[in-house]
């Protein structure tokens, strides 16, 4: 490791405009240390977008959200070769800092690649959230079918992505409670005003319909 820290800080110092990336690979490259020479590490060659959502939640544990590379793949997926929808494999890819597409816009419908322009202005918007923000994971995966995570930015404007891994019958699913708002200040969510207090005490209640779902939120703050 101190033989590639060495290479990396060559390569770094010689090149300070060059934006290097890191990469997980199959050798364990990515490693704290990793961060000091590359701001960004690509998260996993698993690219399937529920393998993502377990996948990014624990990176995040140990990194910045900002130095995750999350890309919208290709489906069947080419390892799990499995099937997810598009606006889910965006909405999984925009956990990360370094949103992208990783797709031949030639194979896919045209439905979806009518949809692609507007998947980008959303990651736009909420890629400020990720980069700067503090990130609250409201649900892990591990732990519930309703995963979630909240990005606060220093203005106090939020940005909820919520995601439904597997369709359910008849199951009461529990309003999700959000946290790190201010507790006397009113947000808008969904065009309804709400008190911070309210959303972290009382939370907010969200349906679903199908494997595979998401939604992404914004809180702003009045």
């Amino acid at each position: 490791m101190f033989g590639l820290y060495r290479v990396l800080s060559t390569l770094t110092s010689r090149f300070p405009n060059i934006l290097w990336e890191g990469c997980a690979s199959g050798g364990a490259r990515f490693d704290a240390g990793i961060l000091h020479y590359f701001p960004q590490s690509w998260t996993s060659d698993n690219t399937d977008g529920l393998e993502r959502v377990f996948t990014q939640f624990g990176t995040s544990i140990a990194y910045p959200p900002s130095s995750m590379g999350c890309h919208v793949a290709a489906v069947p997926n080419h390892q799990m070769h499995r099937i997810t929808p598009l606006e889910f494999r965006a909405h999984v890819a925009m956990m990360g800092g370094s949103f992208g597409f990783e797709l031949d816009l030639g194979a896919i419908s045209k439905e979806e690649k009518d949809h692609i322009p507007s998947i980008v202005k959303l990651a736009e918007k909420v890629n400020p959230y990720v980069i700067n923000g503090d990130m609250y994971r409201l649900r892990l995966p591990e732990e519930c079918n309703w995963p979630a995570v909240l990005y606060i930015d220093q203005k106090g404007n939020a940005v909820l992505l919520a995601y439904q891994l597997k369709s359910t019958i008849k199951e009461t699913i529990p309003p999700l409670k959000l946290r790190g708002l201010y507790e006397g200040a009113k947000y808008r969510v969904d065009g309804k005003e709400w008190s911070g207090a309210s959303l972290m005490a009382s939370g907010v209640k969200l349906r679903w319909e199908g494997d595979y779902q998401s939604k992404v939120i914004f809180v702003d703050r009045v």
